[in-house]
C-alpha cells in the first residue's frame, strides 16, 4: 500500500496498491506530490498498480487488519464531512462506510484482537466501532 502525504497535510496523493517487486528489482520508487518519478539516482518508471483510488480523499489515518483497510479522513470537496472507512485491501473496494463527528488525529486507529476499532478524534473524543452481537 501506498498514500504519500507532507507532514504539514498541504499536499496529498492518491491511496494505491502497487505490484510487488521481482527478485532483485530496485527498491519502492518514491514520488513527488507534482507527479514526478524519483529515485535518488536519476529517474525511473512509475510503479505498477493494482488498484489506484482516484477520488481526491485526505486519509489521517489507516489500519490494516488481515484483507480488510480501515481509512479516516475526508474528501477535498467535503473537509467538514469527516468518515471512517472500510475497503477491501485486495480491489480497493468499499465494504462500508460511517460518518463522523470530528476529524480523526493522525495514526489515530486502532484495531484490537476481538476487532473492535477505536478512533480518536482532533476534538479529544475516543470511539469504539464493533460488530452487532447476534442472538
Amino acid at each position: 500500500l501506498c498514500y504519500d502525504a507532507t507532514y504539514d497535510g498541504s499536499a496529498f496523493d492518491f491511496l494505491t496498491l502497487e505490484t510487488p517487486r521481482e527478485p532483485g528489482e530496485p527498491g519502492r520508487v518514491k514520488k513527488d506530490l507534482a507527479g514526478e518519478f524519483l529515485r535518488r539516482r536519476g529517474r525511473a518508471a512509475p510503479p505498477r498498480h493494482v488498484w489506484r483510488e482516484e477520488e481526491a480523499r485526505r486519509f489521517t489515518a489507516l489500519a490494516l487488519c488481515e484483507q480488510v483497510l480501515l481509512v479516516a479522513g475526508h474528501t477535498d470537496t467535503a473537509p467538514d464531512k469527516p468518515f471512517l472507512e472500510a475497503m477491501d485491501a485486495t480491489t480497493g473496494k468499499q465494504l462500508w462506510k460511517h460518518p463522523l463527528p470530528a476529524d480523526t488525529v493522525k495514526a489515530g486507529l486502532a484495531i484490537n484482537a476481538q476487532g473492535e476499532i477505536f478512533v480518536t478524534l482532533e476534538t479529544g473524543e475516543l470511539l469504539c466501532f464493533r460488530a452487532p452481537i447476534s442472538d
